[in-house]
């Protein structure tokens, strides 16, 4: 009813940002276009989309860079030189930054440290989101 549209998730979708590029050539132009990412990966990766999509919703961990490496195992590096260029080159508009609550890893203050980043250095909204955690996996059986 709304006219269509796709999300592209992953893992992290833009390590296949050549294939969304061109995906998103076949699709029709009434059709709304997203992307979920962690922003951490080369901005080669990153740079092929800039025209193709309507809505970058991006998941920055936190913006403490240790708690950020606790949890990914790598450094938000990508992450941080990658949104301050995007929103250089696309209307605020189109991004959508989310500050998820990881148990664990970061509490209240540090969420709301990360907020105020988003807002006060990005000049952006964020909004905070709930990761659920399994208490267990429980491994399929025949």
């Amino acid at each position: 009813m709304a006219g269509g549209g796709v999300t592209f998730g992953g893992g992290e979708p833009l390590i296949q940002s050549d294939f969304i590029h061109e995906v998103c050539k076949l699709m029709s132009p009434a059709w709304n276009k997203r992307i979920e990412t962690s922003l951490n990966v080369p901005w080669r990766y990153v740079e092929p989309l800039l025209q193709d999509l309507d809505e970058w919703i991006i998941d920055i961990k936190d913006a403490d860079g240790r708690i950020y490496e606790k949890y990914t195992g790598t450094t938000n590096t990508n992450m941080r030189n990658n949104i301050f260029k995007l929103a250089d080159m696309v209307k605020p508009r189109k991004l959508r930054v989310r500050v998820p609550r990881i148990p664990g890893y970061n509490d209240e203050d540090k969420i709301n440290e990360s907020v105020i980043w988003v807002k006060d250095v990005m000049k952006l909204k964020a909004e905070i989101i709930d990761y659920i955690v399994p208490a267990e996996i429980t491994p399929l059986t025949d």
